[in-house]
């Protein structure tokens, strides 16, 4: 039988390498401060160490004990951990993952040099093998969780992504069980060197799928954050232009108004007081319209102003209403980018069309940090989506100008909503930074 020495040891070396796996991607997304989360996890160390305890000196308790310890581990994980449900699945199929590799290691190198008789479960020798087993494959799932999990749990707010990615070390999970539970043990099973190298070969795909995934990720995130970047100069473009048009604009006004008062001085030194009054009123006929002013923040006038020009020279209704204070409650640039390209969708899906189109667009401010932005547009088909994303109707692939919005509303605590019905397309997005 174990001593309690032994059963603490298993005890530790069980939970502690598994417990700061567990914690390390999400060491961002804590619900507790860190000495909080170290006081728990000691408190399930304590917990684990009762239960194996028991097990080993209470008949058929093993079982009940084991399901006891894994909805403990369950309650501890989402207690200390703040993340949605696939992201917490896609690292707990990971561990597993180590965990099988870990607990086939350290069997074979115990099949192949261990001496003596200690084979009862918590014996020194056992946990020992363990614990090699443990350094000898912990170093490659630590890379994954801390080089390709952890930086897209930091930087990915949208969870779409996170509902197909856990699929892949479910996988190869699937896999290694399924050999492990058909043998007719684990001791048998992992005596083989051909089984060692099997469930190593296993585990090394499940890495090297993660790390593709992961790149891909960063290379979509990449993309966009370069369109965005795009977006933004086209934006600063349209306001140097705009600015540009007022300047000059301003000069030729100041040098046309020398001959406006050299005509009036005129009328009025020969008594053509008639004359000089209807002067006034044709030169009033030729002057400018003034700009429309839709909120005192001049960077978002400047692209509503923009796209107003657009859709006129296009035919296309407009309304917009825009109620916000003149400080945005995001960085200007990414508002900019995100007006623009809802009203540049907006545009092009009402372009092909003949009569009866139209944009409507209204923006709230609530309080001081919530914005509400719609866009309506006439749209008479629906546009083809996938996976929950819209694809593009000018290249083949998905939108970008849905996908930076999507990006935008999510780095900011918002959501973004694409919807079309009855010949009109909707889009509404939330903010709530």
């Amino acid at each position: 039988m174990p001593s309690i020495l032994e059963v603490a040891f298993f005890t530790l070396v069980n939970i502690l390498p598994l417990l700061f796996l567990a914690l390390l991607p999400f060491r961002d997304s804590l619900r507790l401060p860190v000495k909080w989360v170290v006081a728990l996890s000691l408190g399930l160390c304590v917990i684990d160490f009762a239960t194996s305890w028991m097990s080993a000196y209470i008949p058929d308790s093993g079982d009940f004990l084991s399901v006891l310890s894994i909805f403990l581990y369950l309650a501890f994980y989402l207690l200390a951990v703040r993340a949605g449900p696939f992201k917490l699945l896609t690292v707990l199929l990971i561990l597993m993952n180590f965990a099988s590799v870990a607990t086939v290691t350290s069997t074979f190198l115990r099949a192949v040099t261990a001496t003596g008789v200690q084979n009862y479960y918590y014996s020194w020798q056992r946990t020992l093998y363990y614990l090699a087993g443990l350094l000898l494959s912990g170093p490659m799932y630590y890379q994954t969780l801390e080089k390709c999990i952890h930086p897209h749990i930091r930087t990915e707010k949208d969870n779409r992504i996170w509902r197909y990615l856990w699929a892949i070390p479910a996988v190869f999970c699937m896999v290694q069980y399924y050999f492990l539970f058909t043998a007719e043990n684990i001791w048998t099973f992992s005596q083989s060197l051909r089984n060692l190298l099997f469930i190593w070969g296993v585990g090394i795909g499940n890495q090297l799928a993660l790390y593709m995934m992961s790149q891909l990720l960063e290379e979509g995130r990449k993309n966009l954050r370069l369109q965005q970047e795009n977006d933004q100069l086209a934006l600063r473009s349209v306001q140097y232009e705009a600015l540009q048009k007022s300047i000059e604009e301003t000069r030729r006004a100041r040098h046309d108004l020398r001959q406006h008062f050299t005509v009036l001085q005129g009328c009025i030194e020969s008594g053509d007081l008639r004359g000089a009054a209807d002067y006034l009123h044709a030169y009033g006929e030729t002057l400018p319209q003034s700009i429309q002013s839709y909120c005192g923040n001049h960077a978002v006038n400047a692209v509503l102003c923009h796209y107003e020009e657009k859709a006129a020279a296009a035919g296309i209704g407009w309304e917009v209403s825009v109620r916000m204070e003149a400080r945005a409650v995001i960085p200007e640039p990414d508002l900019c980018v995100l007006i623009g390209n809802l009203l540049e969708n907006a545009v092009e899906a009402c372009l092909p069309l003949g009569r009866e189109k139209k944009i409507r667009m209204n923006i709230r401010q609530t309080g001081n940090s919530m914005l509400s932005l719609t866009v309506d547009n006439t749209c008479p088909h629906p546009p083809v989506q996938e996976a929950g994303r819209l694809r593009s109707g000018k290249h083949a692939g998905f939108g970008v100008g849905t996908e930076s919005v999507r990006s935008i509303a999510a780095r900011y605590n918002g959501d973004a909503r694409f919807e079309w019905r009855d010949g009109m397309f909707f889009a509404s997005v939330m903010l709530n930074p």
